[in-house]
């Protein structure tokens, strides 16, 4: 007797050019046939008459690290048909933890009600046995700013030999302890003090684990080509294969550099390494406000760095920079829309673009005259203490198209989950936390036309399956873990948007993780955690 039957599916294994009509047999937590079960029995039955059933969505992009802690921890994920979420990237992982990195990470928790009790991957994992709440399966990379930050913290000075020694220790422990590869964030302190070389240096370790890198270059826009022959060399050196984070031409001036990406990346391609990238289906990033601030001020933490805010000459030295990138009078400012602030005061400003902020706010002063927009930032940061998150819309819907259209371009959220209730639903999140699966599906297969579904899904299922080693998932079939969503294709519905972002899509039927129920569009089953850390080896 089988634990649950999905009958009459219009079937997308995830690998085939076309759908089939068949059934799907699950027992405990895998797929044991894929046939006429009409003679079968099972503790549960669904009529999947009219409905499409496929892999469980792989989201290769996330940063859901808490989310285990945390009651509706993944809603917004699995109601688009997420099943498997890639967690530690752009170099933020909540592992390895230590010195100040590890004060920092327990301050970040107690904003969500999370108690940080672990140090170590091997110990995140325990607790997530003991006390997690997963309705997902989570894939763990390991950051480089955490590793740095365990070491020598938030300073940009070079690191020394010892403190680079403790550092390759540090990544041969957790690719030990299950990480499946290393993953930066070029742009973010302290990762952005790395040197090409030292990145190189540690990739090496991971790379005899058999690892990954995936790395938020450290530039998608003025100097992306520079940062994209950084990543590739770096890859290269080390023999690792790469994953190019939410590729992108950031900027209207950077918009025409795509093609020679495209050469760069298929040229190293020809050669054997092994490349590809994801993207999410929108035109704007999301990412804290104080990355308009050049990476200098970052230097020995948050602290040091409002400091120097609010130093006249350092901060005199600041907007000179900035001013030269982006101009006081340039349509820069209208582009950057405020999205979560971390105090009440400011509540207000979200949804607003900061020229908005700014007109607003300049009204309150008595200065008024010589206060101007770069000031506005440094006032809003200082009292923010830099936890301002914000939404850049700065890309162009044809190069987007193009990325995702390349064979070895995955999709990837860039998203925490979310709620719509709870802790997890405070501030603006960008769209892309309710609905990029959605989208892409809606966007890609039913109004574009530019994929067939079963090339779709296979984009989202086999494809990143297959780069992040996930044996035995992003497939339907016998012996496959039974990973699964139901949809109705016709209904499928993105219903985010920038301005109202918190909303689930329509069309997402069941969602089925390791043999479980983890969503029904009719609550006729109880929804079940049954979740796993997928540690590597």
């Amino acid at each position: 007797m089988l634990d649950l039957i999905l009958k009459n599916c219009n079937i997308i294994d995830g690998v085939s050019d076309v759908s089939f009509y068949s059934d799907i047999g699950i027992l405990e937590n895998a797929i044991v046939k894929v046939g006429n079960l009409k003679d079968y029995k099972a503790a549960k039955t669904i009529d999947c008459e009219g409905l499409h059933a496929a892999p469980g969505f792989i989201d290769v992009h996330s940063h859901s690290d808490f989310n285990a802690f945390i009651d509706n921890g993944f809603d917004s994920k699995v109601r688009q048909g997420v099943t498997t979420e890639v967690i530690g990237n752009c170099g933020y992982s909540i592992y390895p933890l230590a010195g100040e990195f590890l004060e920092k990470i327990r301050n970040e928790a107690n904003d969500y009600g999370v108690e940080v009790n672990w140090s170590n991957l091997c110990q995140y994992a325990e607790e997530i046995r003991r006390r997690g709440k997963l309705k997902v399966n989570l894939l763990p990379l390991t950051g480089l700013s955490a590793i740095r930050a365990s070491v020598s913290g938030y300073s940009a000075k070079p690191s020394g030999i010892s403190d680079m020694d403790k550092m390759k220790e540090l990544v041969s422990k957790t690719m030990i302890e299950g990480s499946s590869g290393l993953s930066s964030g070029l742009i973010y302190p302290p990762c952005c003090y790395f040197q090409p070389d030292e990145i190189i240096e540690l990739l090496k370790i991971a790379a005899r684990y058999g690892g990954i890198y995936s790395t938020h270059m450290r530039s998608e826009g003025n100097q992306l080509l520079e940062a994209v022959n950084e990543a590739v060399s770096a890859a290269k050196k080390a023999k690792i294969p790469l994953q190019i984070s939410h590729l992108k031409t950031a900027e209207r001036h950077n918009w025409y550099k795509l093609d020679s990406v495209f050469e760069l990346i298929e040229a190293a391609q020809l050669e054997g390494a092994e490349i590809s990238a994801d993207r999410y289906p929108y035109l704007a990033s999301q990412t804290s406000l104080d990355m308009i601030l050049p990476k200098w001020v970052f230097d020995s933490g948050d602290e040091l760095s409002i400091r120097r805010l609010n130093d006249p000459l350092i901060s005199s030295n600041i907007k000179s920079e900035i001013l030269k990138s982006h101009p006081a009078d340039s349509d820069y400012w209208e582009s950057v829309m405020v999205s979560k602030t971390a105090g009440k005061e400011f509540l207000k400003f979200e949804g607003m673009n900061f020229r908005q902020v700014y007109n607003i706010i300049k009204t309150t002063r008595p200065d008024c005259q010589k206060f101007d927009i770069v000031d506005c930032l440094f006032n809003f940061l200082k009292k923010e203490k830099l936890k301002t998150s914000a939404i850049f819309f700065n890309m162009c819907e044809r190069n987007l198209d193009r990325i995702i259209e390349k064979p070895y371009v995955m999709i990837g959220s860039d998203a925490t989950a979310r709620s719509d209730s709870g802790v997890l639903s405070r501030g603006r999140p960008h769209p892309r936390t309710f609905g990029t699966f959605v989208k892409y599906l809606t966007d890609y297969v039913k109004k574009k036309k530019m994929f067939s579904l079963a090339r779709a899904i296979s984009k989202i299922t086999s494809l990143p399956a297959k780069k992040f080693g996930l044996s035995g998932r992003g497939r339907i079939a016998p012996a496959h873990f039974a990973d699964v969503v139901v949809f109705d294709l016709k209904g499928l519905e993105d219903k985010s948007s920038f301005t109202s972002p918190s909303n689930y899509p329509d069309g997402i039927v069941y969602v089925i993780v390791n043999g479980g129920i983890a969503f029904s569009k009719f609550n006729d089953y109880p929804q079940v955690h049954t979740g796993e850390l997928l540690l590597k080896n």
